[in-house]
């Protein structure tokens, strides 16, 4: 009886580590798996961002808000009266560049810098800061997300604070 014990005990012990090695092999595809889907969605989650707040989007917040609450026929100097401090509370940096820079979709722009300008405040492309973003969370996105809700709340008054 001992022995057949030792054997029932023996082959038992091989029964059960191979199920640990098997559900140890299950839990790694199913990590792995997450990791591809939250990879993806990561994604995702860029892509849609990048479509609701593109430069064109941007021009458009800007341009409503100059033609709700300020006079149209100032308005270069009116323009960057009230959108320097806006940029400065949301931490955002802009860089000019000489000669127009037609916006061709989302595009990259080699300044570090977050924003591009061709012309006084006529946003054309993001820069450097901006597209090396790989997730919605990262900081630089904030800020830029930040202006947007300032842009959009402008008659509520100016941001409160500083994005950092």
């Amino acid at each position: 009886m001992t022995g057949q014990i030792s054997r029932l005990a023996a082959v038992s012990h091989v029964l059960y580590e191979r199920e640990v090695l098997e559900l140890r092999g299950e839990t790694e595809r199913q990590r792995e798996e997450i990791e591809r889907l939250r990879q993806q969605h990561q994604a995702l989650m860029l892509n849609l961002f990048w479509k609701e707040h593109g430069v064109n989007a941007l021009n458009d917040a800007a341009w409503r808000v100059n033609m709700d609450h300020h006079n149209l026929a100032r308005v270069h100097g009116i323009y960057r009266a009230w959108i320097e401090p806006i940029l400065q509370a949301c931490g955002l940096e802009v860089g000019l560049v000489g000669g127009p820079m037609p916006y061709r979709g989302p595009q990259e722009s080699d300044l570090d810098t977050h924003l591009v300008c061709a012309g006084p405040y006529v946003f054309a492309a993001y820069g450097a800061k901006l597209w090396k973003a790989k997730s919605v969370d990262d900081p630089e996105l904030l800020k830029l997300k930040a202006l947007f809700d300032a842009l959009n709340n402008f008659g509520d008054g100016p941001p409160t604070h500083a994005i950092t």
